[in-house]
C-alpha cells in the first residue's frame, strides 16, 4: 500500500496545518500496474518506484513525468507527504527540475575507471563493473548518452548478459574512436542525469608508456572454455610468438602454469589450459578487468597480476 498527498506552497506556509490534503488512496502491484484517475486528475495516480543505493545516498527519489505532468502540481505545490498507510507521515520537498537542468549523483560512486582492450573494440563491446551499474540502477537493458570531452553526445545500448554482466553495446566503438581511445587506454568517467536520461561523462585517459603491461577483461567463454586471447601489439612487442607454458603470478606470489597457444590461422596467442583455475584461485569477476605486467626471470617470460 503506498499513500501520496501534496501541500502547496500557500497551505505550507498556512496558520492551519490541518488543511493538509492527502491524495486518494494508490495501490501499486509490481506485476500488475494499474492505474487508477480521478476526476479531477489528469495523469496517472499511481506509480512503482524502484529504490536504489544512488537515491539513499543522494536522498532523493525521481517521480515517473507521467505523475508529476499536471499544470496543478507544477504551479501550486512545493511538499509531498509520504505516509505508510497507517498513522506515520514524512512531508518532504517536491522539487521540479526543468528541460535545462542536470542532476549530478553525490559522492565518488559517480565516478567508474575503465581500460580498453582489444576485445572491446572487435566486439564493439565495453564491459561496466555490475556493482557500479546495479548501484545506479543501470543493470537492466536501455539506453545511455555518452559525452566525449569535446561535448559530442553519442547514445550507446546498455546490455544485460549472462551472469547479470552489464556492457555497452552499439554505440561505444563510435564513441572510442571519436575520442582517440586505443588499446590499453585507462579513462575515467562520470556518471549524472540529464532530463532522466543517464549520462557517462569522458574526464580523462591516459595511454600506457610501454609494452610490460596488459588489460584484458574477464568474460564468461574465458572460464568456461579455460582461454583469453592476448593483444596482438603486446604480443609482438614482447616476442611472445611461440607456442609453449607461461607461468602465471598471483598477488600473493604463488605460480602456476597456463599453456601459450598459437592460433595457426591467426597468428593470435592465448593463455589456454590453466588459466581457469588462475582466475577462481585469484577470485576474478566476470565483466571486471584485470592488468599483467610482463617479467622476467632467467630470459623466461611470466605473467605477474598487478594489484
Amino acid at each position: 500500500m503506498f499513500y501520496a498527498g501534496y501541500l502547496s506552497n500557500e497551505e505550507n506556509g498556512g496558520d492551519d496545518k490541518d488543511n493538509t490534503e492527502l491524495a486518494r488512496k494508490k495501490k501499486a502491484r509490481m506485476t500488475n500496474l494499474q492505474t487508477k484517475v480521478g476526476p479531477s486528475s489528469s495523469g496517472i495516480s499511481c506509480f512503482v518506484a524502484f529504490v536504489t543505493a544512488s537515491n539513499l545516498n543522494s536522498d532523493s527519489l525521481y517521480l515517473p513525468i507521467d505523475f508529476t505532468s499536471s499544470d496543478a502540481i507544477k504551479r501550486k505545490y512545493g511538499k509531498i507527504v509520504l505516509t505508510d498507510g497507517r498513522e506515520t507521515s514524512w512531508e518532504m520537498d517536491l522539487n521540479i527540475f526543468y528541460e535545462n537542468e542536470k542532476s549530478r549523483v553525490r559522492g565518488q560512486n559517480r565516478f567508474v575507471k575503465l581500460t580498453l582492450t582489444e576485445d572491446c573494440l572487435k566486439s564493439s563491446r565495453l564491459y561496466i563493473p555490475l556493482t557500479f551499474m546495479r548501484e545506479h540502477g543501470l543493470n537492466k537493458p536501455g539506453m545511455i548518452t555518452l559525452l566525449g570531452k569535446n561535448g559530442m553526445k553519442t547514445a550507446a545500448n546498455v546490455r544485460e548478459e549472462s551472469m547479470g554482466r552489464v556492457s555497452l553495446g552499439r554505440g561505444w566503438n563510435d564513441f572510442a574512436k571519436a575520442n582517440a581511445l586505443k588499446i590499453d587506454d585507462t579513462f575515467m568517467m562520470e556518471l549524472f542525469w540529464d532530463n532522466g536520461t543517464p549520462v557517462l561523462s569522458l574526464l580523462s585517459s591516459e595511454s600506457k608508456s610501454h609494452t610490460g603491461f596488459v588489460t584484458l577483461t574477464l568474460t564468461d567463454d574465458n572460464v568456461r572454455k579455460s582461454r583469453v586471447h592476448l593483444p596482438m601489439p603486446f604480443v609482438r612487442a614482447n616476442g611472445l610468438v611461440k607456442p609453449g607454458m607461461m607461468t602465471l603470478i598471483s598477488k600473493d606470489g604463488t605460480r602456476s602454469l597456463a599453456k601459450l597457444l598459437r592460433v595457426s590461422s591467426t597468428g593470435r596467442m592465448s593463455l589456454g589450459r590453466g588459466f581457469k583455475e588462475f582466475v577462481i584461485g585469484n577470485g576474478l569477476i566476470i565483466g571486471e578487468s584485470f592488468t599483467f605486467e610482463l617479467v622476467w626471470e632467467n630470459e623466461t617470460p611470466m605473467l605477474s597480476l598487478c594489484n
